[in-house]
């Protein structure tokens, strides 16, 4: 029996190339450093290192978790600003890992998650607010005998209650150093993945 090979793609081409990205954020760190040593402004970002997170960015957010949302670009946003961030206060560290892809993938992952459960809060907020003013404006046709709750759509009530324990189930944890992050994960899976 003949044993597949692995075949490797000749000149494969990536968005961004890790080694030459670690060697611009290293050097941007240097000057970075003595900027801040000299009290000076810090210096500004080069292209290549801003080009390659606005990469990350843009491909990570067409990952399917995330090709359906409409605020997308805004997720791009803060996930620009949160490397950019990080880049400016020297968060990455060399010494102890020499992949930035990984590093900087990663917040724009947290970033897009920050993000996801601010939109849902305030879709929450909205929905609450539509409900208590046509509860208001109502109570009159319930008299007549009309249900309220016939006249908002269901998948309001659903994502009002979905978000309702959500965050009942959130609020009920304990605290420990990692509940930011997972309070993300859990806003995560109950409205990307059940849907």
């Amino acid at each position: 029996m003949e044993t597949l090979k692995k075949r490797k793609r000749k000149n494969a081409v990536h968005y961004v190339n890790n080694k030459q990205f670690l060697q611009d954020i290293i050097k941007y760190t240097k000057l970075n450093k003595r900027a801040i040593e000299n009290n000076l402004e810090p210096p500004k970002i080069p292209d290549s290192i801003g080009l390659a997170i606005f990469n990350m960015a843009n491909h990570f957010a067409h990952k399917h978790n995330f090709s359906y949302l409409l605020f997308k670009d805004d997720m791009i946003l803060d996930g620009i600003e949160s490397c950019v961030r990080a880049i400016r206060f020297n968060k990455f560290d060399p010494s102890k890992s020499s992949n930035p892809f990984a590093y900087f993938t990663q917040i724009i992952f947290y970033a897009f998650l920050k993000r996801i459960y601010i939109e849902e809060t305030q879709k929450a907020i909205r929905y609450k607010k539509m409900r208590f003013q046509l509860s208001d404006e109502m109570f009159e046709l319930e008299q007549e005998g009309i249900d309220i709750n016939q006249l908002m759509p269901d998948d309001i009530h659903d994502f009002i209650d979905k978000y309702e324990r959500t965050k009942k189930r959130s609020t009920n944890k304990v605290k420990t150093p990692k509940t930011q992050k997972n309070k993300y994960i859990n806003i995560l899976h109950t409205v990307i993945l059940d849907t």
